[in-house]
């Protein structure tokens, strides 16, 4: 990143960011949160390119990788959701979804705010009228992915009653409009043009918890039956070392639950039995 702030050669910039975007996946949440000065330094260098690239009109792949760079940087990192905020990616990011329309770069744009909806700090400052009227938008898209991760800022946006007491009303709308958006999409186990990976699953546990909002639950047992069915060995090991398991049987045992939601925990809790039928006794409810 020092390299690529002193450069401006077009191909080396490229090939900067596209490495930068690879490396953040191999950082921990850990690792990442000891970068400090440099967290701070990468999100800025990052955003002034897409600020651009936005200006310039310029869709290129070199502002894909920035997008998907500043995405991965994000992900499980309060400290970079932090450092993009406070350095204006929200309008930049708006200002993005304004200049373009490509699925591509609007499910980078959608990825990285799930990110920032996960935290709880940061996640009313998404409640903005132009971010809602995006994401309110984009959820209707013929773009699988780009419909999912609207849904998923949604579902994390409005499980959270407090910061909507004044507008109960948009709150209660988007609810409804995200419950009868995933009755229309297909299978949990079909294909999305963005490859869906999660590190965990612990962002998901409060939605999950939330019987009072079936939407709500409905898409975070989506999202999870989706990796699951599409990578059992990690995921389901996930399940284990994380304490999920229990959860979706509070689901799947619920007098009250609503019945979708109860198929699809009862779903992943009986692939999950599969999966390990040759390895060791599967945990019952």
């Amino acid at each position: 990143m020092r390299w690529l702030c002193k450069h401006e050669n077009p191909k080396m910039q490229t090939m900067a960011v596209s490495i930068t975007s690879i490396l953040a996946l191999q950082l921990s949440p850990e690792q990442t949160a000891q970068l400090q000065e440099e967290l701070l330094m990468a999100v800025k260098e990052l955003l002034a390119i897409v600020k651009q690239k936005t200006t310039e009109n310029l869709d290129d792949v070199t502002l894909l990788f920035t997008l998907k760079a500043l995405w991965n940087l994000t992900d499980e990192s309060p400290a970079a959701c932090s450092h993009f905020m406070e350095n204006q990616g929200l309008a930049i990011f708006i200002q993005v979804l304004e200049t373009f329309s490509e699925s591509a770069i609007q499910s980078k744009v959608l990825g990285l705010w799930n990110n920032i909806a996960e935290v709880r700090e940061l996640s009313s400052k998404l409640m903005t009228e132009d971010v809602l009227k995006h994401i309110s938008s984009l959820l209707h898209s013929k773009e699988m992915e780009v419909s999912y991760l609207a849904a998923g800022i949604i579902a994390h946006l409005t499980s959270d009653k407090q910061p909507w007491m004044s507008q109960d009303l948009q709150r209660s709308a988007l609810l409804q409009d995200l419950y009868a958006t995933i009755q229309n999409w297909p299978s949990s186990s079909c294909k999305m043009t963005a490859l869906v990976t999660y590190r965990s699953f612990k962002a998901f546990f409060p939605l999950l918890g939330n019987f009072s909002q079936p939407a709500v639950q409905l898409w975070a047992l989506w999202a999870m039956y989706h990796v699951c069915s599409k990578n059992p060995s990690k995921y389901c090991k996930l399940l284990v070392e994380e304490e999920g398991l229990q959860l979706l049987c509070d689901i799947q045992e619920h007098s009250e639950a609503d019945p979708q939601t109860q198929q699809i925990a009862t779903s992943i809790l009986d692939d999950f039995r599969m999966h390990f039928m040759n390895y060791q006794r599967p945990p019952l409810c």
